[in-house]
């Protein structure tokens, strides 16, 4: 009897379950998309991810491989998680971090004519255990972005402001960086593409928010964005304490 062909599969998934890339034939419409939540995928494939991503984060790529059957072909499948960055961890004032990051901005607001607000909860714990360095530079980015998108408003339609709130959700035991502007807002098929590259032509909205994507899933968080034409855009960033 001839032996059947294994078809051989490479799955790349970043630290917070998403998929961010496949090779072998293993389907590309399950790029961007939480693994564990795929339909189609095999349950034993589906708990061996479930599997990697519970484990701690020893190495810089954790790595299992398994057999399964999926639509009754067999199938050599290789998972790979990969931690997006390398952290330097340590106890770091949230108070300090967020004055250091936007200290920058405040003169910058001003000359720009743009009203900067900054609020902090007063439940946010004070020290969370990150890369103090790398948050930073993630919150600067989506305050800058939040700075020049505000200028864009058409004249007529009240003063530029971003707010930038931080806040502790107790439920999940985060701290959440949300930063939201006034200027003119996206359409939700450009919004769902910031922090991922489009599979049908592979373009993103650029290097700086993939950037932003892989610290957060670094930290192990979630970084989100609303947004609609006319009503501005608010991005928020959700780092575990």
């Amino acid at each position: 009897m001839p032996e059947v062909p294994v078809d051989d599969w490479l799955i790349v998934l970043r630290p917070d379950g998403t998929v961010e890339s496949v090779q072998g034939g293993a389907p590309v419409t399950w790029l961007g998309r939480a693994f564990v939540d795929i339909p189609g995928a095999p349950d034993a494939l589906r708990n061996l991810a479930a599997e990697l991503l519970r484990a701690p984060a020893q190495a810089f790529v954790r790595r299992q491989k398994a057999r399964c059957t999926v639509a009754t072909k067999s199938v050599d499948i290789e998972l790979l998680v990969v931690e997006a960055l390398p952290l330097r961890r340590a106890h770091t004032r949230v108070d300090a971090l967020v004055a250091r990051t936007l200290d920058a901005f405040v003169s910058q607001a001003r000359s720009s004519r743009v009203d900067l607000h900054i609020e902090q909860a007063a439940d946010v714990p004070p020290v969370i255990v990150a890369d103090g360095e790398k948050i930073a530079w993630a919150l600067a980015t989506l305050v800058g972005n939040a700075l020049r998108f505000a200028q864009q408003r058409e004249e007529g339609e009240g003063a530029p402001h971003v707010d930038v709130r931080i806040r502790w959700d107790g439920a999940t035991n985060e701290v959440a960086f949300v930063v939201t502007d006034n200027g003119p807002g996206m359409a939700e098929k450009h919004a769902r593409w910031l922090f991922e590259r489009n599979p049908a032509d592979g373009r993103s909205a650029g290097l700086a928010l993939l950037m932003v994507r892989d610290v957060v899933a670094a930290h192990r968080g979630t970084v989100s964005v609303e947004s609609a034409p006319g009503r501005g855009t608010s991005f928020t960033m959700r780092i575990p304490r």
